[in-house]
């Protein structure tokens, strides 16, 4: 009698255990998958943007050197503009990339002015159609007095054929505009040299710009 007591309670026993057995491994399957599936989920999401992953990534740049990361997005662009690091050439080639890049960011009818340094100044600084500030007023490619300019702080010329090609010319050390010393960088890349430097043609566009007969 008391062994089929002991026998029942067995039977009634063992059901219990496994299903608390059941729930133990549950648990402790969810603990250890949990975080690879919201690995998985967050890699595949679609409301990660590249935006936000670029941002992550500067913003671990920034704190890596310390500094704060420039909320004007030309900044970076121009960060060596004038310095004696670089040669003048580069300068003009950094500015370039600048000019490149608004043009990209503002899109639209003519996101460059076609007119003159201080109309294009301007539009770097904010008056433009998106009221966006590419650069700010202490950018070291800005003067005063609102121009663009080059390392010796003369105003730049701006030989604008369309928004894709622009001729950059700088006065060079003589701060003399259409001198052997000038440095002048076509829209492709390419620096204007010799004879070609100083050609009616480019003599034409500057008489043009400064509203000369």
């Amino acid at each position: 009698m008391k062994d089929e007591k002991q026998t029942v309670t067995n039977s009634q026993t063992r059901p219990r255990s496994d299903t608390i057995g059941r729930v133990v491994y549950g648990t402790l399957s969810a603990l250890i998958f949990a975080p690879l599936v919201l690995f998985v989920l967050d890699r595949l999401s679609p409301n990660k943007s590249a935006s936000q992953t670029t941002t992550h990534q500067a913003q671990i740049t920034s704190r890596k050197s310390g500094t704060s990361p420039s909320p004007f997005l030309g900044t970076p662009i121009l960060k060596d503009y004038a310095a004696a690091s670089q040669p003048p050439q580069q300068d003009l080639t950094d500015l370039s990339n600048a000019l490149s890049n608004f043009a990209l960011l503002i899109k639209g009818d003519q996101p460059i002015p076609l007119g003159a340094n201080e109309e294009i100044a301007a539009a770097l600084r904010g008056k433009n159609k998106t009221q966006t500030t590419f650069l700010p007023p202490d950018a070291p490619c800005f003067n005063a007095q609102g121009q663009v300019v080059d390392r010796w702080q003369s105003p730049l010329f701006f030989h604008v054929l369309d928004q894709h090609r622009i001729d950059i010319r700088s006065a060079g050390p003589d701060k003399e505009m259409w001198t052997a010393d000038d440095l002048h960088r076509r829209y492709d890349g390419q620096f204007v040299r010799g004879e070609a430097l100083n050609s009616p043609s480019l003599l034409d566009a500057t008489k043009e710009y400064r509203g000369q007969k």
